[in-house]
């Protein structure tokens, strides 16, 4: 019977490698999809500044005397 216990043994630790590697793999996921969305926010932001940019300029560009 020895040997039927350390069968089990054996095979719970496997199972809690193979848990310990999907739940670290889930976070490394988590992480990275965090970084992506944040460097999409950060585009789309300079994105918008740009565009702001751009019409402040052909406004002023229409208008000379827009400032004075």
């Amino acid at each position: 019977m020895e040997s039927g216990t350390e069968v089990l043994r054996v095979t719970a630790a496997i199972v809690s490698a193979f848990q310990t590697a999907a739940d670290t793999l889930e976070v490394i996921q988590d992480r990275k999809g965090k970084k992506k969305r944040k460097k999409d926010k950060e585009v789309e932001e300079l994105l918008e500044i740009k565009i702001l940019h751009k019409s402040l300029v052909e406004v002023i560009g229409r208008s000379p005397n827009f400032l004075h």
